[in-house]
């Protein structure tokens, strides 16, 4: 009996991977910025929408729109793809999972959210458990960036006040982190006792 082989299943990491390099020719520019990271990963997450501070010429680009949309299609493709873009500019279809991240969104989701002032995402693990699909993070630490990013594989943005409201994607419900406890290291009652200013 001939065995056969189930097609590879590219992970989340290794989409970012594949859109980070398809980019690095055209948009190098784009890539330099700090906020690069955020806008792709976004992407990935909701492909049919344009994530904040992404150019509209990058998301209209035909090659870059046939690689998302072969993303975008990946659960009913079968094909395999390897993590480097192939030159000839046609993207084959491969699947596409979020195995590999610790909280992967929910695969029928029943609304959209938003996760501001996000944190390490506590918010977000509760809405995902519950059927919600987040459209927009933000959170300025860099260290709770980096955690969020390990949880969710979404890299959040960083400041709101650099993202015009009409960016952020339509929502259902709008989650946003409680002002930092007594206790906090940007709580009034740490600072007091240290003798800064809060």
């Amino acid at each position: 009996m001939k065995k056969t082989t189930k097609p590879t299943t590219t992970q989340f990491k290794t989409a970012f991977s594949i859109l980070w390099k398809s980019l690095e020719k055209s948009e190098p520019a784009f890539l330099e910025k700090p906020e690069a990271k955020a806008v792709l990963s976004h992407w990935l997450f909701a492909m049919e929408i344009r994530p904040p501070l992404l150019p509209a010429h990058i998301f209209k680009d035909q090659s870059i729109s046939s690689l998302i949309a072969n993303l975008a299609n990946a659960k009913k493709a079968k094909g395999k793809i390897g993590e480097e873009v192939r030159e000839s500019g046609q993207q084959p279809s491969f699947d596409f999972a979020f195995d590999d991240l610790p909280f992967p969104p929910p695969l029928n989701p029943k609304f959209k959210f938003i996760d501001i002032f996000a944190g390490i995402g506590g918010f977000r693990i509760a809405m995902q458990s519950n059927g919600g699909k987040c459209v927009f993070s933000c959170e300025w630490d860099k260290y709770a960036q980096q955690t969020y990013a390990a949880n969710f594989g979404e890299v959040p943005y960083g400041d709101i006040r650099k993202i015009d409201e009409k960016e952020i994607p339509d929502h259902d419900v709008l989650c946003a982190g409680f002002p930092c406890q007594p206790f906090s290291l940007a709580g009034v009652s740490k600072k007091n006792s240290m003798g800064r200013k809060h």
